[in-house]
């Protein structure tokens, strides 16, 4: 029996050591979960800025390019830097100055050929005139020779 209290008194000073430390095993518990949930916070930050730069990196090339394109400059291509949707945005984008660039081309060269085609009828009607000139002279000549005879 005396073994048996020896043992209750011995848990009593633990249990009252325990009391003692309550607070600061609050304490510690607290500002190991204020700890965690810092770590988790910032490391979610720290992933949505490295996900947005990312996403918004590609997206701002982008709208320079658009820029750069639209003061005029055709031979701009964009760097293409992934196959996800925006690398396909890209992509399209680079087709699109491509194709611009041909038509521009097709457009001046049928200017070309209608500046072309405009000036040899207009050649055709100065030689039209010319030979009705001559043949007009020539009928004035032919008169005139007839009046004489």
């Amino acid at each position: 029996m005396a073994s048996t209290l020896r043992q209750l008194t011995g848990i009593q000073e633990v249990f009252a050591a325990i009391d003692e430390y309550q607070s600061y095993i609050k304490q510690g518990i607290g500002f190991v979960f204020l700890l965690f949930y810092s770590f988790i916070a910032l490391f979610a930050l720290l992933v949505g800025y490295l996900l947005s730069r990312r996403l918004t990196s590609p997206l701002l090339r982008l709208v320079e390019g658009t820029r750069i394109v639209a003061d005029g400059d055709l031979e701009h291509q964009l760097e293409i830097s992934s196959t996800d949707e925006i690398g396909q945005l890209m992509s399209s984008f680079n087709q699109m100055i491509t194709r611009i660039k041909e038509n521009q081309q097709l457009a001046q060269e049928r200017e070309l050929e209608r500046q072309r085609n405009q000036g040899e009828h207009e050649l055709v009607e100065l030689r039209a005139r010319a030979l009705q000139a001559e043949n007009e002279r020539q009928t004035v000549e032919l008169m005139k020779s007839q009046e004489l005879e």
